[in-house]
Formats: structure tokens, sequence, C-alpha cells
């Protein structure tokens, strides 16, 4: 499962919008700074779903300490639970772990280590039950992540393959490659917010915002740990129109083209109490604890 639950959305990008520009923001990498980025103020403590019929609940209960996210827990109804956690160096994030206690898979626990060199993002490796798996990266004179290459090893998860998958950036746009299959998505932002989503298959989704409200989960780190698990063979995480690139985005996401929020209550500028549907058919309420 191992979703990153969101206002409409995590794992983050390499990717979000600068706050005065279109353009995709630098990740942290650790500059001259020696502390982690921090969470916006007031950060969301938890997020609570419950189904339209009462039959389903998810929780997802975010650790923060000195500002600082450390973590965040999911937990569902049906007795599974979700721990991430994250550990840092200096600035930079060093490792990220996803541990799964679910009735239909078990315990699986996998961790991504970042490695870099003169402060910027090498290497992520992948390690899950004693085998590794490692993915070169290249990222571009603004710290962002422009290649994601999986190295070919008889070692790891992969079974020897080897792919490259592609993150092209203009003044508004971001092109994912996906390297399974050559397919192409295309984000299109608009002051710091995914407007459009088109990809090769011809879907074509407009994207709509609530600009009085801001997106707590609009955070570089979410975006870290989502290219980390993209393409990865065993991996849930996928590209579409509820993804990380659109849920981290600046500002409430209030449609998706096929989900719809409906804000009932505010806390000041963060949504408190939502009403989610699916297409025009009740799907959940959600509510934010802050």
């Amino acid at each position: 499962m191992k979703k990153l639950l969101l206002l409409a959305a995590a794992a983050l990008t390499v990717v979000a919008c600068k706050k005065d520009s279109d353009e995709p923001t630098p990740t942290p990498d650790g500059g001259g700074n020696q502390k982690p980025v921090e969470v916006p103020a007031g950060f969301v403590k938890s997020i609570q779903e419950v189904s339209t019929d009462g039959t389903r609940t998810k929780t997802t209960t975010y650790n923060v300490e000195n500002n600082v996210l450390k973590g965040w827990t999911e937990v569902i109804s049906n007795g599974d639970i979700y721990t991430h956690t994250l550990e840092y160096k200096g600035a930079q994030l060093s490792t990220y772990t996803s541990a799964e206690n679910s009735a239909s898979r078990g315990n699986i626990v996998t961790k991504f280590n970042f490695l870099y060199e003169n402060n910027k993002l090498t290497k992520i490796e992948k390690v899950r039950d004693g085998k590794k798996d490692v993915f070169n990266i290249v990222v571009d004179n603004q710290n962002r992540i422009v290649s994601k290459h999986l190295v070919a090893s008889n070692d790891g998860w992969e079974g020897g393959n080897t792919w490259t998958a592609t993150f092209t950036y203009s003044a508004n746009t971001l092109v994912v490659k996906d390297p399974t299959d050559g397919s192409t998505y295309t984000y299109t932002y608009e002051d710091g917010n995914v407007v459009r989503l088109q990809d090769s298959y011809r879907n074509n989704r407009v994207l709509t915002y609530d600009k009085t409200l801001v997106n707590d989960l609009n955070f570089e780190y979410f975006r870290w740990i989502y290219i980390a698990q993209l393409f990865v063979r065993h991996s849930d995480i996928t590209l579409g129109s509820d993804d990380i690139f659109v849920r981290t985005s600046k500002n409430f996401l209030t449609s998706n083209g096929v989900m719809h929020y409906e804000v009932v209550e505010k806390q000041g500028n963060k949504p408190k109490k939502v009403n989610r549907k699916y297409g025009t058919n009740p799907d959940a309420t959600i509510f934010y604890t802050y």
C-alpha cells in the first residue's frame, strides 16, 4: 500500500514549485545549513479519513520534533499499520524506512539510503531482506533530480535489470519519463500548483485549488521519498492524477478531475473538515488536526 496520505496529497518531488515562480524548487542538499528543512509552522498533527458508509478509516499521525519531521504512521481500520521513519545527517536526509505490518503481506521493512558527494545527492540504495539495489542519481545546477539510473546487479530485487528514468524541467513544466514502458507524464505548474496533468495515454486532467488554503504537505522530503520509490519493484508508488507531484502543490486541491474535495470547515488558512467525492458520489470525510 505504502501510500503517502495527503490533502489530496507527498515524496516528495524533487520538484514542487518556488513560492514566487512556477519552476520546480531545488531539493534539500545540506547547503550551508546544519539542520534539516523544517516543516511549516503549525504543521498538521494527524489526518483521518472515514469512508461515507463508515466501514473503513485511515488515520495518519505525524511525528515532528523541534520542527523537524521524523516520520509518520498510518493505521487502517482493517488492522494494517504502516510506519515511515526519516533519519538525517546534518541538514541532509540520510535514510527513509518503510515498515509494513499487514494481514495480506505480513511484515515488510524497506530502507532507502541517500548518499551524497560535495553536498549533492549521487546515489540511492534500496535495502530489503538483505538484498540491495543501487540507483545512480544526477542532479542539475539547481539540485533537482534529472535522472535516476538502476545499476544492474544480480544481488538485488531488480533481477539484473537496468533502466534510466528522466525528469525534464522547463519554466513551468516537469516531464517524467517512465523507463519501464517509455510513457511520459507532463505536469504544468501555475502559482506553485499543478494545474494540468497530461500523459502519453492521452489522459488530460485539469486540476483546481482553493488558493486561500495552504497545503502543509507541500514539503520537500516527501518528494524525495517518492522519487526514491518510483519505478522500483515491489513499490506501490505510481504516477497519475493523485501522485505526489500533484499532492504536494502549494495550495489545497479541490479537484483532480475525478476526485473532488469540498471544504466544510476551516482552521485559519488550513482545511479542518473536508468531504471527498468520487465523481458525484460521496466517498469519505477527512478530518485534519493541528
